[in-house]
């Protein structure tokens, strides 16, 4: 069974292409989970934190099959899973999109600008 490492190749394509709009993440009724879909392939970014102990989790489908789960955490004393930074910027890139953070961020200032 190969190790997180040999998944950062895939890792990185998502987040590069999540980073330039052209993968699409959606909310689902977890607050920290997110979804995209790319033709017979999910895939679902989570974040937990438990404590001092932070995780990520990058999953993908299809056909409902889970076909490769990577997990990387960030531990107490600074340990830190290979993967951790990319899937922490991927899972924030995605909720951000899945939420459209930016465009009700610009809305409120518009808002707020409006207040006398």
């Amino acid at each position: 069974m190969p190790d997180d490492t040999e998944y950062t190749s895939l890792i990185e394509r998502v987040r590069e292409k999540t980073g330039n709009g052209l993968m699409k993440w959606e909310a689902t009724k977890d607050d920290d989970m997110f979804v995209s879909k790319l033709d017979k392939y999910v895939f679902i970014i989570q974040k937990s934190a438990v404590e001092t102990v932070t995780s990520y989790y990058l999953r993908m489908y299809e056909a409902e099959k889970q076909v490769l789960a990577v997990t990387a955490r960030r531990r107490p004393a600074g340990r830190i899973d290979t993967n951790f930074p990319v899937l922490a910027e991927l899972y924030e890139m995605a909720r951000r999109r899945a939420l459209n953070v930016d465009a009700k961020v610009a809305e409120v200032i518009g808002l707020l600008d409006k207040l006398k």
